[in-house]
């Protein structure tokens, strides 16, 4: 079945322990940083080969796992592949690839379902190091298509640059980074939809970041998977309305984190 509208809320590396098992950090980017909220503080290794080992602290369900460079950098990564565990061997684990979109400096991956404590996280660079911002491991929150109106949905582009020009036409540009926005419709939530998203809408307010992954099988959009993917904060609160049939209507929008 198509998928419709996910989110990644509930990140079990916020509260992990993160170790490097190869490889060793950058002093000034330090691996503490795989767990800041912005982009642009991050995680930088000495090398070009990194494994990183991530422990949840106990037996978690995992389904998605997603990974964000900085968005006013090339992307730092050019291969990352996952094993989970009960425990820290990872012999017997059968590793994941992920696949990876530099233009969009991110990538993910939706996996079965499995039940375990501990995530080992293979890496490479472009040449030099392996730079990563932030990491997603846990269970996605998801709609199905019915519930999204795919045409409200729009992305776009704020230039953060500065322009002026004087009298004579010559213009004095002062080159920024540009964020992008993401919003459309969520339509028909039958209760438990609504009560689940209600309760990640406070949880996260304006203050705290997630995902939100649209039309990931890119039925409504070629390359959706990624045009229509983003890590960042609600611009505003979402509010509700009743639709009819016990069913509820609201709309949101994301800002890409910097």
């Amino acid at each position: 079945m198509a998928c419709g509208i996910s989110f990644l809320s509930d990140n079990l590396v916020n509260d992990g322990v993160v170790t490097l098992t190869t490889g060793t950090e950058n002093a000034q980017f330090p691996l503490s940083n795989v767990k800041n909220d912005a982009t642009a503080v991050k995680f930088r290794s000495q090398e070009n080969d990194v494994v990183m080992v991530i422990d949840v602290q106990q037996t978690r369900t995992m389904d998605t796992f997603a990974i964000h460079g900085d968005t006013n950098e090339e992307l730092g990564l050019t291969s990352v592949s996952i094993k989970t565990s009960l425990t820290t061997d990872f012999s017997s684990s059968v590793a994941i690839p992920i696949t990876l979109s530099a233009e969009n400096l991110m990538g993910y991956e939706y996996i079965d379902p499995v039940s375990h404590r501990f995530v080992e996280i293979t890496m490479s660079g472009s040449g030099s190091f392996v730079e990563v911002s932030n990491i997603f491991i846990g269970e996605r929150i998801e709609l199905l298509q019915q519930n999204l109106s795919i045409s409200s949905f729009q992305y776009g582009f704020n230039d953060q640059s500065s322009v002026s020009a004087n009298k004579y036409g010559q213009k004095f540009i002062d080159k920024r980074n540009k964020i992008k926005t993401l919003g459309g419709a969520v339509e028909f939530c039958i209760k438990a939809e609504q009560e689940e998203l209600d309760e990640m809408f406070i949880r996260h307010g304006s203050s705290i970041p997630l995902w939100m992954i649209i039309d990931k099988q890119s039925d409504g959009m070629n390359s959706g998977e990624y045009k229509l993917t983003v890590y960042g904060y609600f611009n505003s609160m979402p509010t509700w309305t009743a639709s009819g049939g016990q069913t509820y209507n609201t709309s949101v929008d994301v800002q890409q984190a910097g």
